[in-house]
């Protein structure tokens, strides 16, 4: 069932020698097994002293953590008392505890420790991590943990991750930083491809049910943002900036203010096939008043907001609209507005809503 470990997971046992050593990354990447085989053999080499394992849930760290120890070593050499918060391996014993909640830190208070091992720490709450850090004061005490990567703002990966004095990058580099205020931390990062047992069926299968974000954190084992995301596909190279062919060029201006933005025109289609504009957001306390730059123009009367709308290279696509004014404005841009006036419902000669929030009359 098990296979010796290869690659990136053996090149992590052997760099596991600070005082915490954090397995992160992908899912089924050989972060487990690295990780047991190194607290199996620092039970048995580590300093004199109590060793606790933590879960969230102590039911989580026997199904994790515990029946897979089972598995490698038999039951005569690894006993779970349920009920005792113990398990014996190695015939030391060791205390066991869940930390899903603030409360969990209450339940190490007091001891002292030579070492510990975290299953899915980015589940901790932080105040318990920070009471386990000054638990470990025996002589040489070393903790080692493992996790799924979660958003790049969790306290795991700003406060500990972000500051480790060894990286195992997820590229198979190893990266040592000199700075003085770096954590006595060592980082493995692991990728979905790290773990060559795996059978290739069910690797392009994991693929394939993943994408966006979550392929991301699950299959690359990188820290990004999933819960709350709208769209999980995004772009996220920069924008580009300044209008260009196609676009529209919106200019809002009151006495002593320019803003310019620009709008998509043509590119985009609503589910029907027609050309529209996007909804755009704009200050309602903006008035206008100011002659465009080219001299035309903009509102020559005061109003709650004027824009000036215009395609530098299309032809027909000239408009002075009004938002929320007293005083109609006329459209000329018929291709884009022009639609949505005729569509509209008003008691004027085709008076209608624009997509902008803008009244329009043909």
């Amino acid at each position: 069932m098990f296979t010796p470990l290869a690659g990136k997971a053996l090149r992590s046992t052997q760099l596991a020698t600070a005082r915490g050593n954090l397995w992160e990354g992908a899912v089924r990447s050989s972060k487990t097994i690295s990780s047991i085989m190194v607290w199996l053999r620092y039970i048995r080499t580590g300093p004199p002293g109590a060793l606790l394992m933590v879960g969230k849930t102590e039911r989580t760290l026997k199904r994790n953590i515990i029946d897979v120890i089972v598995q490698m070593i038999g039951k005569k050499r690894c006993d779970y008392r349920a009920g005792a918060g113990e398990v014996v391996i190695f015939g030391r014993t060791i205390y066991v505890a869940g930390a899903n909640d603030e409360r969990a830190a209450d339940k190490i208070k007091g001891l002292t420790l030579a070492g510990a091992y975290l299953d899915e720490v980015t589940t901790y709450p932080e105040t318990f991590f920070q009471m386990l850090e000054t638990r470990l004061s025996v002589e040489g005490a070393q903790w080692y943990g493992t996790t799924n990567p979660e958003g790049p703002n969790h306290w795991l990966k700003k406060q500990i991750l972000d500051r480790a004095r060894l990286h195992l990058r997820r590229d198979g580099t190893v990266v040592e930083t000199q700075d003085p205020d770096a954590l006595d931390v060592h980082r493995f990062s692991f990728v979905l491809d790290d773990n060559p047992s795996l059978p290739a069926a069910y690797v392009a299968s994991l693929k394939r049910s993943h994408q966006g974000l979550f392929f991301k954190r699950y299959i690359l084992g990188e820290w990004c943002l999933a819960e709350g995301v709208i769209y999980d596909s995004f772009d996220e190279a920069p924008a580009r900036r300044g209008p260009g062919p196609g676009d529209l060029t919106v200019d809002v201006r009151r006495p002593g203010l320019r803003h310019r933005e620009s709008v998509r025109r043509a590119a985009d289609r609503d589910r029907r096939g027609q050309p529209h504009v996007r909804r755009q957001r704009v200050p309602a306390r903006l008035a206008g008043g100011e002659a465009a730059a080219d001299g035309r123009a903009v509102q020559r009367r005061r109003t709650p907001l004027a824009v000036d709308v215009r395609a530098p290279r299309t032809e027909g696509r000239t408009a002075v609209m009004d938002l929320r004014g007293p005083q109609r404005s006329v459209v000329h841009d018929a291709a884009v507005v022009g639609r949505h006036a005729r569509r509209g419902e008003g008691g004027q000669r085709g008076e209608g809503r624009h997509p902008l929030g803008v009244h329009g009359v043909r």
